[in-house]
């Protein structure tokens, strides 16, 4: 980039590359900073460069194009450095350009870097000897006062542009003028400053966006299990319900069989005592029709008895061997399926409190949100109902008729997990709330009003939502885990002991507030004097 083109990206007052360009009305660029500060120390408004006058201050707007311009040169790599490279050094401007050689030093009223060569008339002329020679630097033009010609090595902080010596003596002789390396030693520390934040900015950035792949990683991994465990159990339903097709089908063909075979043994039997009563009849048609009385009564003894034949007015022709056998096959299947679910579900449970376990919080109650009858422990691991109000400060915060109270610390955002010990006690609520939840008067503990929250009473369960919902379990539960998914409007409640799930409250909308665990021990009674304590869970995740 050509000389000229870098000395447009340059703020005239700090001449150092721009920050926050903004432009004036007469066109010019400065720092927002810079000429922000120029102006809260100027008794006129006007342009540092030009010293064009406004009637009043212009409303400064960024100049989107000329920072992305700035941004994109900052951005482009910088050449490694070689052994010798233009860049790094000065070359005469007397010499010729096919033949240059360094220079050793600039002449500030010249303007020109020179050789040894040529710099010796500055050391031998009289009236060239007068003028102020320096290191050897290049853009000699932007470091020379214009009218002084001699060298800018000073800042006024009243009009924030760089003088000379002479113009500290003259026109800013009642400003403030320092010398620009404390001005540079400042801007370092400003920049060392600047970049430090920027450097743990990043670095918290850099992490969270490692938790999200990590999360990702994790999620990915659950739902694999899920689908291989889902995969597992209707393999196993189909196998049971295969198994007791099978079974069934079988059953059925044998029942079947045996009917057919009594069927046609009976058929069987008919039939022959059918043809002896035919021959019987057959016999008696002969001797209905005769007319010698001697021949009848010789031909009657004769026949003897009349075959013994089968009461077949009390023989039931049903064969129908099924009746009943599909619905105690069903019956059955429904049995062993319930059996196969229930221990599936109980390894699901399982597996499901340890996942959910991973996103443990250490939960600490506020006391300033306890009603003043409860007791909170030091730590804020314990709370009990001491039986009697205690002198408290009636501040916003505190419940004065639920006998509730807060977790130290809400959430807003993700999913997280605690554990409260229960055991010993016959009554408490056990959830969530919502920061902004009525601390003041009676209120019904439901969804609908900011709360999720599991309810024991008298050894009896319940959700508390609009009606309650009971809940029945075989034993009741002596450790509560609580699961709150922020996002997907979720909180779920298990029985950490038994390892099994109780109740989901599902579908919550949570107004962008925060949620805190919320406990209540309930009143204070013979049977309901033990403590609930947050019980530390194995792995707890920082939030």
């Amino acid at each position: 980039m050509s000389a000229s083109s870098s000395e447009f990206f340059k703020c005239s007052v700090c001449l150092d590359d721009l920050t926050d360009p903004v432009s004036t009305p007469c066109g010019h660029n400065f720092c927002s900073l810079c000429l922000n500060t120029y102006w809260d120390g100027a008794t006129t408004i006007s342009c540092p460069l030009c010293q064009q006058v406004f009637k009043k201050r212009p409303e400064l707007k960024m100049n989107v194009l000329l920072r992305d311009l700035i941004n994109q040169k900052q951005t482009k790599p910088v050449p490694q450095p070689q052994e010798k490279t233009q860049t790094e050094d000065v070359y005469c401007d007397k010499c010729p350009i096919e033949m240059k050689v360094k220079a050793v030093s600039s002449c500030l009223h010249c303007e020109e870097s020179l050789c040894s060569e040529h710099l010796k008339p500055h050391k031998n002329d009289d009236k060239l000897s007068t003028h102020e020679l320096v290191d050897p630097v290049r853009k000699l033009k932007a470091r020379v006062c214009k009218q002084h010609r001699t060298s800018l090595e000073l800042i006024c902080h009243d009009d924030l542009v760089c003088v000379c010596v002479l113009c500290m003596k003259s026109s800013h002789q009642d400003h403030k003028c320092v010398p620009l390396k404390n001005r540079l030693r400042q801007k370092k520390a400003h920049v060392k400053q600047e970049l430090a934040d920027v450097q743990e900015k990043l670095k918290d950035m850099n992490d969270m966006l490692k938790k999200f792949k990590d999360s990702d990683a994790i999620s990915e991994k659950n739902t694999e299990t899920d689908i291989d465990d889902i995969m597992k159990i209707f393999l196993i339903l189909q196998r049971v319900v295969k198994m007791n097709e099978s079974g069934l089908v079988t059953a059925l063909m044998m029942l079947q069989k045996k009917a057919k075979m009594r069927s046609d043994s009976m058929k069987e039997k008919l039939k022959t005592e059918i043809k002896q009563l035919e021959r019987r009849k057959s016999e008696l048609d002969q001797l209905s029709q005769a007319v010698d009385g001697f021949h009848l009564l010789q031909s009657w003894n004769s026949m003897g008895a009349s075959p013994d034949t089968e009461d077949w007015s009390q023989i039931s022709t049903f064969s129908d061997a099924a009746v009943g056998t599909v619905r105690s096959a069903i019956n059955k299947l429904i049995m062993e399926l319930a059996t196969v679910v229930k221990l599936e579900m109980k390894s699901l449970a399982t597996k499901e409190i340890k996942r959910i376990q991973q996103y443990a919080v250490d939960v600490k109650l506020d006391c300033d949100t306890a009603n003043n009858v409860l007791i909170v422990s030091k730590d804020g691991k314990q709370v009990t109902n001491g039986g009697r109000p205690q002198s408290m400060p009636d501040n916003p915060e505190r419940f004065d008729t639920l006998l509730g109270v807060l977790g130290k610390d809400g959430f807003s955002s993700g999913a997280f997990y605690f554990e409260v010990q229960v055991e010993g006690k016959t009554s408490w609520d056990i959830g969530i709330a919502l920061e902004t939840v009525d601390r003041k008067g009676h209120a019904d503990v439901c969804l609908s009003n900011g709360y999720a929250v599991l309810m024991l009473r008298d050894d009896v369960l319940k959700a508390c939502d609009r009606p309650p919902v009971q809940i029945e379990l075989p034993n009741k539960p002596k450790k509560i885990g609580v699961f709150v998914d922020y996002e997907e409007g979720e909180v779920g409640f298990y029985d950490v002991t038994s390892e099994a799930h109780i109740y989901s409250f599902t579908n919550c909308k949570f107004p962008k507030v925060k949620l805190h665990p919320y406990l209540n021990p309930c009143i204070h009674e013979s049977t309901n004097t033990a403590q609930m304590v947050i019980t530390p869970v194995m792995e707890v995740t920082s939030f």
